[in-house]
């Protein structure tokens, strides 16, 4: 197991470790699915700074990783004052951030298809970007679940950028966690 596999692997063990604490406690399942943003932007700095040679894709992940902590109102909490956060909210900021979010996600695809140089994989990587696109642009939110695990089959089964393409697994489970959570506890996304 490489060290980026494990982190990742600790990653999910900590998700793992609080959801089976919260089913013991609460004996309901939980993920802790407000901090995933947290986890991702931890991951994605400690993988940019172990493939810091690899810069540009290094630089999009970290840029990926930033506009998802910055489209969550936890993330605001943490730094402003409630009557902030409000405004903030009541903005369109939030929405500006995850829209870049899409946009960067959107890139990192675009980039994985022309440089899978393989029919299949491209064709799973385009079918990911269109996935992704009407996720992010209608109220169907479970394209997004949907577009990474294309992205996922085609990154694993390819791997185009080592070890980047275990981030598109990571970020697919992340997503899965947060529709469990809602969807067991009665919720609707």
């Amino acid at each position: 197991m490489n060290r980026e596999v494990r982190v990742i692997f600790l990653a999910l063990l900590t998700l793992s470790v609080y959801a089976v604490t919260m089913l013991i406690d609460k004996e309901t399942l939980i993920f802790p699915f407000p901090l995933n943003q947290f986890l991702f932007l931890a991951v994605c700095l400690q993988f940019a700074y172990w493939n810091r040679k690899q810069a540009g894709i290094a630089i999009g992940t970290v840029l990926t990783a930033l506009f998802w902590t910055a489209s969550s109102q936890v993330t605001w909490t943490l730094v402003l004052p409630l009557d902030k956060v409000a405004e903030l909210v009541q903005s369109d900021i939030l929405e500006w951030f995850l829209l870049g979010f899409y946009i960067m996600l959107a890139t990192g695809l675009i980039i994985w298809t022309f440089r899978s140089q393989n029919v299949l994989f491209g064709a799973l990587f385009a079918l990911a970007f269109v996935s992704l696109t009407i996720g992010a642009i209608t109220p169907y939110a479970l394209f997004i679940p949907l577009a990474l695990s294309f992205a996922t089959v085609a990154a694993l089964s390819k791997p185009v950028y080592r070890p980047y393409h275990l981030l598109w697994m990571f970020l697919l489970i992340l997503e899965t966690t947060e529709w469990l959570t809602v969807l067991i506890n009665g919720g609707m996304m």
